[in-house]
């Protein structure tokens, strides 16, 4: 193997890593990974918050219950869209001010 080359964990001969820092295209992607990153850990809390409902009116005794848990449901699912819409903002807002290179 010459001087600039080292080898990976099979063996095989890998170049040296070219850019100490990302090119300037990857500041293209920056955005939609970081809000689709976003909106995928929203929406995990989401399905979790929606199966820990499940759960909870499968522990009702009667339909007042029901309704009581579902309403506290929809007020919290309410409050966590609109914290998710303001977390979005600062994402774009963040990637808007961080220069590309």
């Amino acid at each position: 193997m010459s001087a600039n080359l080292h080898a990976d964990e099979a063996g095989l001969a890998v170049p040296p890593v070219a850019f100490p820092m990302p090119p300037v295209w990857f500041g293209f992607f920056e955005l939609p990974f970081r809000v689709g990153a976003e909106m995928m850990r929203f929406s995990a809390r989401r399905f979790d918050a929606q199966a820990a409902l499940w759960h909870e009116l499968s522990q009702c005794g009667d339909l007042r219950q029901a309704v009581e848990r579902q309403s506290r449901f929809a007020e919290k699912t309410a409050a966590a869209y609109s914290h998710e819409a303001e977390a979005l903002a600062r994402t774009v807002n963040e990637a808007a001010v961080t220069p590309v290179l």
